[in-house]
Protein backbone atom coordinates (compact mmCIF):
# COMPACT_ATOMS: atom_id res chain seq x y z
CA UNK A 1 0.00 0.00 0.00
CA UNK A 2 3.18 2.54 1.15
CA UNK A 3 4.59 1.29 -2.02
CA UNK A 4 1.40 2.29 -4.33
CA UNK A 5 0.98 6.13 -2.60
CA UNK A 6 4.55 6.44 -3.38
CA UNK A 7 4.41 5.49 -7.46
CA UNK A 8 0.74 7.90 -7.08
CA UNK A 9 2.98 10.44 -5.98
CA UNK A 10 6.03 10.21 -7.96
CA UNK A 11 3.72 9.79 -11.10
CA UNK A 12 1.97 13.09 -10.27
CA UNK A 13 4.93 15.32 -9.41
CA UNK A 14 6.76 13.90 -12.71
CA UNK A 15 3.51 14.78 -14.75
CA UNK A 16 2.91 18.14 -12.59
CA UNK A 17 7.07 19.56 -13.51
CA UNK A 18 6.62 18.15 -16.80
CA UNK A 19 3.13 20.64 -17.46
CA UNK A 20 5.29 23.15 -15.55
CA UNK A 21 8.38 23.01 -17.79
CA UNK A 22 6.02 22.75 -21.15
CA UNK A 23 3.78 25.78 -20.07
CA UNK A 24 7.10 27.42 -19.35
CA UNK A 25 8.23 27.16 -23.20
CA UNK A 26 4.82 28.10 -24.26
CA UNK A 27 5.13 30.96 -22.45
CA UNK A 28 8.41 32.11 -23.11
CA UNK A 29 7.31 33.55 -26.55
CA UNK A 30 5.18 35.97 -24.64
CA UNK A 31 8.54 37.51 -23.42
CA UNK A 32 10.31 38.11 -26.65
CA UNK A 33 12.22 34.62 -26.36
CA UNK A 34 11.99 32.61 -29.25
CA UNK A 35 11.99 28.90 -29.23
CA UNK A 36 10.77 26.60 -31.68
CA UNK A 37 9.11 24.64 -29.43
CA UNK A 38 7.28 27.45 -28.23
CA UNK A 39 6.01 28.56 -32.10
CA UNK A 40 4.92 25.24 -32.75
CA UNK A 41 2.52 25.02 -29.79
CA UNK A 42 1.32 28.13 -30.51
CA UNK A 43 -1.40 27.27 -31.88
CA UNK A 44 -2.27 25.09 -29.03
CA UNK A 45 -2.01 27.49 -25.77
CA UNK A 46 -5.76 27.00 -25.35
CA UNK A 47 -5.28 23.08 -24.62
CA UNK A 48 -1.87 23.98 -22.87
CA UNK A 49 -3.56 26.18 -20.15
CA UNK A 50 -6.57 23.97 -19.78
CA UNK A 51 -3.86 21.27 -18.82
CA UNK A 52 -1.36 22.75 -16.91
CA UNK A 53 -4.45 24.39 -14.55
CA UNK A 54 -5.87 20.44 -14.56
CA UNK A 55 -2.21 19.78 -12.83
CA UNK A 56 -2.49 22.77 -10.93
CA UNK A 57 -5.94 21.54 -9.22
CA UNK A 58 -3.82 17.97 -8.90
CA UNK A 59 -0.83 19.58 -7.13
CA UNK A 60 -2.98 21.70 -4.84
CA UNK A 61 -4.90 18.40 -3.71
CA UNK A 62 -2.07 16.74 -3.11
CA UNK A 63 -1.13 20.02 -0.82
CA UNK A 64 2.04 20.87 -2.76
CA UNK A 65 1.25 24.38 -3.36
CA UNK A 66 4.43 25.80 -4.60
CA UNK A 67 4.33 24.37 -7.63
CA UNK A 68 0.48 24.23 -7.72
CA UNK A 69 1.06 28.51 -7.39
CA UNK A 70 3.49 28.03 -10.66
CA UNK A 71 1.01 26.24 -12.61
CA UNK A 72 -1.46 28.53 -12.01
CA UNK A 73 0.46 31.81 -12.68
CA UNK A 74 1.15 29.98 -16.42
CA UNK A 75 -1.95 28.83 -17.21
CA UNK A 76 -3.46 32.32 -16.41
CA UNK A 77 -0.81 34.07 -18.37
CA UNK A 78 -1.06 31.51 -20.96
CA UNK A 79 -4.90 32.50 -21.11
CA UNK A 80 -4.94 35.75 -20.65
CA UNK A 81 -2.42 35.97 -23.92
CA UNK A 82 -5.12 33.87 -26.06
CA UNK A 83 -7.74 36.65 -24.58
CA UNK A 84 -5.82 39.49 -25.77
CA UNK A 85 -5.17 38.20 -29.17
CA UNK A 86 -8.24 37.23 -30.30
CA UNK A 87 -8.94 40.69 -29.21
CA UNK A 88 -5.80 43.00 -30.79
CA UNK A 89 -6.47 40.41 -33.49
CA UNK A 90 -10.44 40.73 -34.56
CA UNK A 91 -10.64 40.27 -37.62
CA UNK A 92 -10.94 43.28 -40.66
CA UNK A 93 -14.38 43.58 -42.20
CA UNK A 94 -14.77 42.11 -45.37
CA UNK A 95 -14.62 44.54 -48.04
CA UNK A 96 -17.75 44.82 -50.63
CA UNK A 97 -16.96 46.60 -54.25
CA UNK A 98 -20.75 48.51 -55.23
CA UNK A 99 -20.74 48.40 -59.30
CA UNK A 100 -22.91 50.91 -60.99
CA UNK A 101 -25.46 48.24 -61.38
CA UNK A 102 -25.62 47.89 -57.74
CA UNK A 103 -24.06 44.48 -57.68
CA UNK A 104 -22.35 43.41 -55.19
CA UNK A 105 -18.45 42.12 -55.33
CA UNK A 106 -18.84 39.35 -52.27
CA UNK A 107 -15.78 38.02 -50.50
CA UNK A 108 -15.08 35.81 -48.02
CA UNK A 109 -12.48 35.17 -46.02
CA UNK A 110 -11.64 31.82 -43.85
CA UNK A 111 -8.91 30.46 -41.64
CA UNK A 112 -9.11 26.70 -42.22
CA UNK A 113 -6.91 25.03 -40.22
CA UNK A 114 -7.76 25.95 -36.75
CA UNK A 115 -11.66 26.25 -36.66
CA UNK A 116 -12.59 24.16 -39.75
CA UNK A 117 -10.92 21.19 -39.76
CA UNK A 118 -14.09 18.89 -41.06
CA UNK A 119 -14.39 21.77 -43.36
CA UNK A 120 -18.19 21.13 -43.58
CA UNK A 121 -19.05 24.63 -41.62
CA UNK A 122 -16.79 26.19 -44.25
CA UNK A 123 -18.73 24.36 -46.91
CA UNK A 124 -22.00 25.77 -45.42
CA UNK A 125 -21.24 29.04 -45.58
CA UNK A 126 -19.78 29.32 -49.03
CA UNK A 127 -23.17 27.49 -50.58
CA UNK A 128 -24.92 29.86 -48.26
CA UNK A 129 -23.04 33.13 -48.86
CA UNK A 130 -22.40 32.68 -52.96
CA UNK A 131 -18.97 34.60 -52.31
CA UNK A 132 -17.63 35.96 -55.79
CA UNK A 133 -14.11 35.65 -53.81
CA UNK A 134 -13.32 33.29 -51.49
CA UNK A 135 -9.69 33.61 -49.57
CA UNK A 136 -8.33 30.70 -47.51
CA UNK A 137 -5.37 30.79 -44.74
CA UNK A 138 -3.73 27.84 -42.69
CA UNK A 139 -4.59 25.74 -45.66
CA UNK A 140 -2.89 22.58 -46.75
CA UNK A 141 -2.65 20.35 -49.93
CA UNK A 142 -5.11 18.00 -48.22
CA UNK A 143 -7.52 20.99 -47.29
CA UNK A 144 -7.50 21.55 -51.26
CA UNK A 145 -8.34 18.41 -52.21
CA UNK A 146 -11.19 17.74 -49.79
CA UNK A 147 -12.93 21.10 -51.32
CA UNK A 148 -11.86 20.65 -54.73
CA UNK A 149 -16.08 19.58 -55.71
CA UNK A 150 -17.40 22.35 -53.83
CA UNK A 151 -15.67 25.25 -55.60
CA UNK A 152 -16.00 23.85 -59.02
CA UNK A 153 -17.95 26.94 -59.53
CA UNK A 154 -15.04 28.98 -59.18
CA UNK A 155 -12.51 28.80 -62.45
CA UNK A 156 -10.41 31.48 -61.05
CA UNK A 157 -7.85 29.97 -59.04
CA UNK A 158 -4.35 30.85 -57.28
CA UNK A 159 -3.56 27.94 -54.85
CA UNK A 160 -0.60 27.43 -52.74
CA UNK A 161 -1.17 25.15 -50.06
CA UNK A 162 1.85 23.90 -48.02
CA UNK A 163 1.83 20.84 -45.95
CA UNK A 164 2.47 22.25 -42.41
CA UNK A 165 -0.25 25.04 -42.95
CA UNK A 166 1.15 28.07 -43.83
CA UNK A 167 -0.48 27.86 -46.76
CA UNK A 168 -3.42 29.96 -49.14
CA UNK A 169 -5.26 29.90 -51.17
CA UNK A 170 -7.67 32.57 -53.33
CA UNK A 171 -10.46 31.21 -55.76
CA UNK A 172 -12.83 33.65 -57.49
CA UNK A 173 -15.88 33.48 -60.23
CA UNK A 174 -14.37 36.70 -61.28
CA UNK A 175 -11.27 36.47 -63.61
CA UNK A 176 -7.71 37.20 -61.44
CA UNK A 177 -5.17 39.93 -63.44
CA UNK A 178 -2.69 38.75 -61.28
CA UNK A 179 -1.64 37.33 -57.95
CA UNK A 180 1.90 38.32 -56.49
CA UNK A 181 2.48 36.84 -53.17
CA UNK A 182 5.57 36.98 -51.24
CA UNK A 183 7.29 35.88 -48.05
CA UNK A 184 7.31 38.49 -45.57
CA UNK A 185 8.93 37.13 -42.76
CA UNK A 186 11.82 34.23 -42.50
CA UNK A 187 9.94 32.54 -39.74
CA UNK A 188 11.38 28.92 -39.54
CA UNK A 189 7.51 28.14 -39.48
CA UNK A 190 6.69 29.58 -42.82
CA UNK A 191 9.20 27.47 -44.89
CA UNK A 192 9.07 29.62 -47.83
CA UNK A 193 5.05 29.59 -47.58
CA UNK A 194 3.11 32.93 -48.62
CA UNK A 195 2.59 34.57 -45.88
CA UNK A 196 0.75 37.26 -47.49
CA UNK A 197 -1.08 36.59 -51.64
CA UNK A 198 -2.54 39.09 -53.30
CA UNK A 199 -5.11 39.07 -55.88
CA UNK A 200 -6.56 41.52 -58.88
CA UNK A 201 -9.98 41.05 -59.34
CA UNK A 202 -11.33 42.18 -62.91
CA UNK A 203 -14.88 43.51 -61.94
CA UNK A 204 -16.84 46.11 -63.91
CA UNK A 205 -15.55 49.33 -61.93
CA UNK A 206 -11.77 47.87 -62.16
CA UNK A 207 -9.93 45.98 -60.26
CA UNK A 208 -10.81 45.06 -56.90
CA UNK A 209 -7.60 43.73 -54.64
CA UNK A 210 -7.90 41.44 -51.82
CA UNK A 211 -4.91 39.72 -49.61
CA UNK A 212 -5.15 37.19 -47.35
CA UNK A 213 -2.41 37.03 -44.72
CA UNK A 214 -0.94 34.74 -41.69
CA UNK A 215 -0.94 35.78 -38.10
CA UNK A 216 2.19 34.60 -36.61
CA UNK A 217 2.59 32.76 -33.36
CA UNK A 218 1.54 34.65 -30.17
CA UNK A 219 5.06 35.47 -29.14
CA UNK A 220 4.03 39.22 -28.22
CA UNK A 221 7.29 41.01 -29.21
CA UNK A 222 8.29 39.45 -32.15
CA UNK A 223 4.91 38.43 -33.22
CA UNK A 224 4.04 42.24 -33.59
CA UNK A 225 7.41 43.08 -35.44
CA UNK A 226 6.55 40.35 -37.81
CA UNK A 227 3.02 41.94 -38.35
CA UNK A 228 4.43 45.47 -38.58
CA UNK A 229 6.88 44.13 -41.27
CA UNK A 230 4.41 42.10 -43.33
CA UNK A 231 1.87 45.24 -43.47
CA UNK A 232 4.29 47.57 -44.56
CA UNK A 233 5.64 45.03 -46.77
CA UNK A 234 1.91 44.45 -48.26
CA UNK A 235 1.43 48.46 -48.32
CA UNK A 236 4.03 48.25 -50.77
CA UNK A 237 2.46 45.53 -52.94
CA UNK A 238 -0.52 47.91 -53.13
CA UNK A 239 0.80 50.79 -53.49
CA UNK A 240 3.17 49.20 -56.91
CA UNK A 241 -0.73 47.56 -58.19
CA UNK A 242 -1.98 51.33 -57.99
CA UNK A 243 -5.95 49.25 -57.23
CA UNK A 244 -8.25 51.80 -56.67
CA UNK A 245 -9.90 49.12 -54.30
CA UNK A 246 -8.39 46.77 -51.49
CA UNK A 247 -9.31 44.09 -49.28
CA UNK A 248 -7.79 42.53 -46.80
CA UNK A 249 -7.56 40.26 -43.79
CA UNK A 250 -5.95 38.06 -41.71
CA UNK A 251 -6.85 34.43 -40.29
CA UNK A 252 -10.59 34.54 -38.75
CA UNK A 253 -12.42 32.42 -36.57
CA UNK A 254 -14.90 31.53 -38.94
CA UNK A 255 -15.93 32.16 -42.13
CA UNK A 256 -16.97 35.78 -42.80
CA UNK A 257 -17.21 38.23 -46.22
Amino acid sequence: MERSKKRHFSFLLVCESAALVGGVICVLPMFGVDTWVGELAASWRPHIAAGVLVFAVAALVERRRLIAGLLVAVAVTLGADVIWSGLVSAQAEAGTQETAAGEVTRVMFSNVLIHNRSLADLIVWIDEKQPDVVVLTEITPTHVLEITEAMADYPYQVLEPRPHAFGMVIYSRLPIAGHPFATLTRDSLSDGGPVTLVADIETPLGLLQVAGMHRFPPAAKRSWELRAEQLDAAVDIWARSMAPWSSSATSTSKPHG
